[in-house]
């Protein structure tokens, strides 16, 4: 029946090709991202616009099982901030550094659970405010701000030491301020390439 077909077009999807982990393997992906804080305020829709960005992953594979990931994340992020029935909203340039652990459970489905350092870069901008005078902090003024970040990955394609792949993200931020949306979307398309891999002794 149709559960039988959806079975057997999976199992060719996840094994026609994929990532086989293995100790020693090292792979690096690079493409553009699209990102959007996870609430957009009613009557202010234009201060959370999807941004798109630049992602670097770089990931090392420990065992049969998955490896540890770096990545570096620069884009602009847009903080909300209510005040009852007012809100402030800033955007501004950051640089985000998540490290993650990546277990892959099928040769192209992945996913991965870490923590995120993010760094300001610039001045912050205010798109849009109705709140009360001196309610003007979002975390878009820290300097760095933090939470933990979590990913699944699709191998879409892949071909020799090459593949193309696509991150969905989630980053929930742990040092939000009250009243603040500070978490974030993002998905990336990014062509990976194998830098290395373990070969095994002759002896």
């Amino acid at each position: 029946g149709s559960v039988s077909l959806f079975l057997i077009l999976f199992n060719f999807v996840s094994g026609a090709y994929g990532h086989v982990p293995e100790e020693g393997k090292v792979f690096a992906t690079v493409g553009p991202y699209v990102h959007e804080i996870s609430e957009v305020h009613v009557q202010d829709t234009q201060s959370s616009p999807a941004s798109v960005g630049l992602g670097i992953l770089g990931e090392g594979d420990v065992n049969n099982k998955g490896g540890f990931e770096i990545g570096i994340f620069y884009g602009t992020k847009t903080y909300q901030r209510k005040f009852g029935d007012a809100h402030l909203a800033e955007r501004v340039n950051k640089l985000s550094v998540p490290v993650s652990f990546r277990y892959w459970f099928q040769p192209a489905f992945s996913a991965a659970v870490g923590f995120d350092a993010s760094y300001t870069m610039g001045v912050p901008e205010v798109v849009f405010n109705n709140a009360p005078l001196g309610s003007n902090l979002t975390s878009a003024r820290d300097i760095t701000d933090y939470g933990i970040d979590f990913s699944g990955q699709w191998e879409a394609w892949a071909k020799d030491r090459f593949a193309v792949i696509v991150d969905a993200r989630y980053f929930y931020s742990i040092t939000a301020r009250s009243g603040e949306d500070a978490n974030q979307y993002s998905i990336l398309v990014g062509l990976q390439y194998l830098i290395q891999e373990k070969h095994g002794s002759d002896d």
